[in-house]
């Protein structure tokens, strides 16, 4: 399963795509400085410049939408 991790660094946001066993060893070594703090939830405001060093933390796959065609025809008798 893989995480993605959404956070900001320096007025940037980031998306970063990691496996979970490289992630707690990344956080175990420090790697996220000495206590990351994490978002529960999605922020009411979405600007991360505004989460103080949070990070959001989504698990899954990501999707795309698949394109149909779709045709309504109306007859008149």
């Amino acid at each position: 399963m893989k995480y993605y991790l959404i956070r900001n660094s320096d007025g940037d946001t980031m998306v970063s795509e990691i496996v979970k066993d490289k992630f707690l060893a990344e956080i175990e070594n420090g790697e996220w400085g000495e206590s990351p703090e994490f978002l529960k939830t999605v922020p009411q405001d979405t600007d991360t410049n505004y989460w103080n060093g949070k990070m959001l933390i989504i698990k899954g796959e990501i999707v795309t939408l698949e394109k149909k065609e779709v045709v309504t025809k109306y007859d008149l008798p």
